[in-house]
């Protein structure tokens, strides 16, 4: 019987967990902007952010899926960030933004959480209407991170066909976005 229970417990830790990738890979660019926004140091950016996505997963049983997860994976980047800044504030160290400024400009990115997310929902539909070969070419660009190059070998072409085909697609993604 423990057994039983064991499998089952460990099928329930899959599903969180692809559930919590989904939904960081789906964030990952918007956590990222929002964290250089207020963290103009590269390096130490990327260990906050190391940090929050360690926070997220320790805290995501208190996540309710289906509610906004920008809006909460944000606010513990800020509370991260302000931890930060307090250590560097302790050890002497130079602070780019006041508190206020970090307040505002936390506030301002929470202001515009509605609107990035309609904004992200917009695009996703266009690449919908792409055809096959033009949405495997924006995937492997933008979703797995390719290089041209990798691409290029991928697909046979040149790069310069690569080049001009993701240019060709960014401007009809334009154009399907200002309608």
């Amino acid at each position: 019987m423990a057994f039983c229970h064991s499998i089952t417990r460990n099928m329930e830790d899959q599903d969180t967990m692809k559930a919590f990738l989904g939904l960081l890979g789906s964030h990952e660019r918007y956590l990222t902007g929002y964290t250089y926004s207020l963290i103009p140091n590269s390096t130490d950016a990327e260990d906050i952010l190391q940090d929050v996505k360690i926070a997220l997963w320790e805290n995501f049983d208190q996540f309710e899926i289906g509610t906004n997860f920008a809006g909460w994976s944000k606010q513990v980047a800020f509370y991260r960030i302000m931890a930060f800044r307090k250590k560097k504030a302790i050890e002497n160290k130079r602070l780019f933004f006041s508190e206020t400024c970090m307040e505002l400009l936390h506030q301002d990115a929470d202001d515009n959480t509605d609107a990035v997310e309609e904004e992200v929902a917009r695009l996703n539909r266009c690449i919908d209407k792409l055809p096959d070969p033009q949405r495997e070419l924006v995937s492997l660009r933008y979703k797995e991170d390719f290089s041209i190059e990798e691409i290029s070998v991928r697909c046979s072409k040149s790069i310069e066909a690569c080049y001009k085909s993701l240019s060709r697609i960014r401007l009809q993604l334009k154009k399907c976005l200002s309608h």
